[in-house]
């Protein structure tokens, strides 16, 4: 792993400390490649662009989660016991 206290972000081009990039075990020096803000903007645009999708996804998100009083378990978990 290389080990530096700054990294470029190529999408907002500023140079910013190690921190403000998310861990990633896939990038070669184990963060990742755009700083969080703009995973942040990103993220949330095509959150946007995408409404179906992501409502979908919520769906079958929530459809293994049962909520039994005020605990909530995921479908798979209330099985073995």
């Amino acid at each position: 792993m290389i080990e530096r206290d700054s990294k470029t972000c190529p999408r907002c081009d500023r140079e910013l400390a190690i921190s403000a990039f998310n861990r990633s075990r896939a990038m070669p020096d184990g963060h990742a490649g755009w700083c969080a803000e703009c995973m942040v903007v990103t993220n949330r645009q095509w959150r946007e662009s995408n409404p179906e999708y992501v409502a979908a996804y919520n769906d079958r998100r929530r459809s293994t989660y049962v909520k039994r009083g005020s605990q909530t378990r995921t479908i798979a978990a209330l099985a073995t016991h």
